[in-house]
């Protein structure tokens, strides 16, 4: 086993177990407030004073991966690599009377700035030799207080100016400790769970057909019963042991019009004549 454990981390032992992604959310930041802006006496500007609604907003990125099969002495200096790349700046916020650019104010503003680490970063066994995995679940938050609705959704996004750093991620080298394949294909699919169908029957609804009867004879009606029957069609199976282009490339795919997509023609309960005579179909 010793001959075969990575001294180094990069493209070569990388495994991205989830891409990047990215989520935000705005809210009401708490009940309406007082928002003062006091001028310098020289200042032709007027002093404001108004009650707002300031609004918070969070931005939440993502990503997780690892590097497999290193000795333990490097386990550790990636370890401790991916910490200090993922230590980020985050602002505190306040709420108070500040000065930004000689105007007093009052209301949300950044306090500081402090470094912060929200991503967890361990060291793990591989497997029963004295191989090492180093497991990043990466995570990092901004927030930011405006009195407008709206907030820029396309902010700060540290992760992602983040991820261009690290070893491996932006590479295209194609990893070359193992077996991988370069599309999905009958090389690499398995079955998860067979093709089965089930059938499932309900009323659709009932007719009233038949001459209009005199008042002493029923003979001429009919009752008939509609049907409606649902055949579900399943089957499950996944692509094994892909890169990261081919992934993309065959979700891209499935989520495209030659992909999962069918025509679907739904039934309409119409009218008929023929002959003089009107009937009621499903078409």
């Amino acid at each position: 086993m010793a001959g075969n454990r990575q001294t180094t981390w990069g493209a070569n032992n990388l495994v991205i177990e989830q891409d990047y992604t990215f989520k935000f959310n705005e809210i009401v930041a708490g009940d309406p407030e007082l928002y003062i802006e006091i001028q310098p006496e020289d200042s032709e500007e007027d002093d404001v004073v108004e009650i707002v609604t300031w609004r918070h907003a969070v931005r939440v990125e993502t990503a997780s991966w690892r590097y497999v099969g290193m000795d333990y002495t490097t386990a550790m200096s990636c370890a401790n690599s991916m910490r200090n790349t993922l230590t980020h700046s985050k602002y505190v916020w306040e709420f108070g009377v500040y000065v930004d650019s000689g105007v007093v104010k009052n209301g949300w503003y950044k306090a500081a700035s402090m470094p912060t680490l929200e991503s967890d970063v361990a060291i793990v066994k591989n497997g029963i030799g004295d191989m090492y995995d180093v497991v990043v679940q990466a995570q990092m938050t901004s927030d930011e207080y405006d009195k407008n609705p709206n907030i820029n959704i396309t902010g700060s996004r540290p992760l992602a100016g983040v991820l261009g750093h690290v070893a491996g991620w932006n590479n295209s080298v194609t990893p070359t400790n193992g077996k991988y394949f370069n599309a999905a294909s009958a090389d690499n699919i398995s079955l998860v769970s067979s093709p089965t169908w089930k059938r499932e029957f309900e009323i659709a609804g009932v007719d009233y057909t038949g001459l209009v009867p005199d008042e002493q004879s029923p003979i001429g009606y009919s009752f008939p019963l509609w049907y409606k029957v649902r055949t579900t069609y399943q089957c499950q199976v996944k692509f094994e042991g892909m890169t990261r282009a081919a992934c993309k490339n065959l979700f891209n795919t499935l989520n495209g019009t030659s992909g999962w997509w069918y025509k679907y023609h739904p039934y309409e309960y119409k009218a008929q004549s023929s002959g003089g005579t009107v009937t009621f179909v499903w078409t």
